[in-house]
């Protein structure tokens, strides 16, 4: 129901899995359902990303490619070289079949995944407690936790 009324600059629907991302982050008492407090929340979270999104999208083509989305990175404090934008890209360019990595863009309900999963997985690496050169030590269990994006890895602000 709530991917009904998500969508993206297309008026194509947001992709299920930033759906069930955004339920997680807005479903307060894990029912499954949001209450009509929770989607105000949920709806002011999504136009705080759309004005962010538009502020990037500076072709106002309705998507983001990889030198704008490792602007919008840096803008958020992520420092991702090159490979990792067009990696991140990659995985979010859902659908879309691109021969040259160069082609591939995000919509904003892939920039809004994307971006929250890098603040989880970064917030999740601060967490091991980085030695200066910005190494951790990894146990298995914990490689596991960090690659199944547990959605307790997320929080609410970009």
């Amino acid at each position: 129901e709530l991917q009904s009324v998500l969508l993206n600059g297309d008026w194509s629907k947001f992709n299920l899995e930033t759906v069930h991302l955004l339920m997680s982050l807005f479903d307060q008492d894990s029912s499954g359902t949001i209450t009509f407090p929770e989607f105000e929340n949920l709806w002011h979270y999504i136009t705080e990303w759309r004005t962010c999104f538009a502020k990037f999208d500076d072709d106002q083509s309705g998507t983001i490619r990889p030198s704008q989305f490792k602007r919008a990175l840096k803008a958020f404090g992520y420092g991702l070289d090159d490979e990792l934008v067009t990696l991140t890209i990659h995985r979010f360019d859902r659908g879309r079949v691109h021969t040259h990595p160069s082609h591939h863009r995000i919509s904003i309900d892939n920039f809004i995944q994307a971006c929250v999963t890098i603040k989880g997985v970064s917030d999740a690496f601060q967490h091991l407690r980085p030695d200066a050169e910005g190494t951790v030590r990894v146990t298995y269990p914990q490689l596991i936790r960090l690659a199944m994006h547990d959605s307790s890895l997320y929080s609410r602000r970009h």
